[in-house]
């Protein structure tokens, strides 16, 4: 009996002890019509969640630069190459000089090409709140496509 608990105890300290920190540098491939953007995302993850910042950058989105920073957290499900994850995302987007709110949903896969670098990609559905620059509407949801290069130290 004492080793059935031992093992219950001790099986949630392993799945957390495989952690990992991740720099991304992310593309939205879908917004070219637009313009050029790019992200970089921090991540901290173990085998149960991730979590960490973005900051965003589009110059000159619909004639008004667009920066964004969110924190980003979630739950992963980690394979040997493929790692599966979804979670929340919410902050700020800052647009001539005001912070607008931004709150969404995400979800996406990375490949591992080598120990230290993967590829992904992922889909986010953002309600953003900063509509009353150009028309009446509180508020209006993006959905995006997202590919991403990280690096695993």
């Amino acid at each position: 009996m004492k080793q059935i608990i031992y093992i219950l105890l001790l099986f949630p300290i392993t799945l957390l002890a495989q952690e990992s920190n991740n720099i991304s540098v992310v593309q939205s491939p879908n917004s070219y019509d637009d313009g050029f953007s790019i992200a970089i995302q921090y991540e901290h993850q173990n085998n149960i969640i991730y979590v960490g910042p973005e900051l965003y950058h589009f110059p000159k989105l619909n004639n008004i630069d667009y920066t964004h920073l969110i924190g980003r957290f979630g739950l992963n499900a980690n394979l040997k190459v493929i790692r599966f994850y979804a979670g929340t995302r919410i902050g700020g987007i800052y647009r001539q000089e005001r912070v607008h709110a931004l709150l969404g949903l995400e979800a996406g896969l990375d490949i591992n090409i080598t120990k230290n670098i993967f590829i992904g990609a992922s889909y986010a559905s953002d309600m953003k709140t900063d509509s009353k620059l150009w028309g009446n509407e509180d508020y209006h949801t993006v959905n995006s496509g997202f590919v991403r290069l990280g690096f695993k130290f």
